[in-house]
């Protein structure tokens, strides 16, 4: 009885697979656009936390001012002075910048928050940013 001889490649048993090379390559494609994908969805979602973080701290600030001048006159600018104080000194002490606008008795809060990029720095991105505006009413008390 013969015994099983392996079946040789053509070319010698030194000869590479074909596959070989063009399976690296598709690898060399395929890995860059998977890590962007993920930088896409970590830093994505670090960006909506930002957003919703000044979104927050926006209705915060703005309420913070609004309720500075309660039971005070709505018309003046000495009740818009206050709310407007107010607002900023909230926004201050949250450590978040922003900018606060008092008219026609309405306290409107905008402020803006940056998220560092973890991944999306590999292709230059390296700050994303999360804005958030807010508005409240000032009623008469």
């Amino acid at each position: 009885m013969d015994p099983v001889r392996p079946r040789l490649r053509p070319g010698g048993p030194d000869a590479r697979d074909e596959r070989g090379g063009s399976t690296a390559i598709l690898a060399a494609i395929i890995a860059p656009m998977l890590l962007v994908l993920v930088g896409l969805v970590v830093d994505g979602g670090g960006q909506l936390a930002a957003v919703r973080q000044a979104e927050a701290v926006a209705a915060q600030a703005a309420r913070a001012g609004a309720d500075a001048v309660i039971g005070a006159a709505v018309a003046g600018a000495g009740a818009e002075q206050r709310a407007r104080a107010a607002a900023l000194e909230h926004l201050q002490r949250a450590g978040v910048e922003g900018t606060v606008t008092v008219a026609d008795g309405v306290v409107t809060v905008t402020t803006s928050l940056q998220h560092d990029a973890v991944f999306l720095g590999l292709i230059g991105i390296n700050q994303l940013t999360g804005t958030g505006e807010a508005s409240a009413r000032i009623v008469p008390g």
